[in-house]
């Protein structure tokens, strides 16, 4: 009976120290805007990052969670730091005039994108 009750402590503090916290990067139009939007994995404290002129589609955070790659306006591909600072266009539109799909390499030193 008690090696029972050592086992199944040892697995509620083993799912307990596996919990992710984790932030979620979206698009959405509100009030007419289209933005990129960042929340909590629970809904709360949606914050708009970038709005509009560049209409962006976020794709993925980076692996250390600094920077967010995202399609902007005309399919050009952007980078820009986690809090909607420091937006920069790393690629125009490719020859087929779409970039659909982009990612960090496990590193976050490349990007790859189709």
């Amino acid at each position: 009976m008690n090696t029972r009750k050592v086992v199944m402590l040892c697995l509620v503090l083993l799912l307990l120290s596996t919990v992710v916290h984790a932030r979620i990067v979206f698009s959405s139009k509100r009030n007419g805007v289209v933005g990129a939007y960042v929340m909590e994995d629970d809904g709360s404290n949606q914050t708009l990052l970038i709005e509009g002129k560049m209409v962006p589609f976020p794709y993925c955070w980076s692996p250390d969670g600094k920077q967010i790659v995202f399609k902007g306006k005309f399919y050009h591909l952007y980078l820009m730091n986690a809090d909607g600072t420091n937006v920069r266009k790393l690629v125009d539109k490719g020859p087929a005039g779409y970039i659909n799909i982009a990612s960090f390499s496990p590193d976050g030193q490349s990007l790859v994108f189709h």
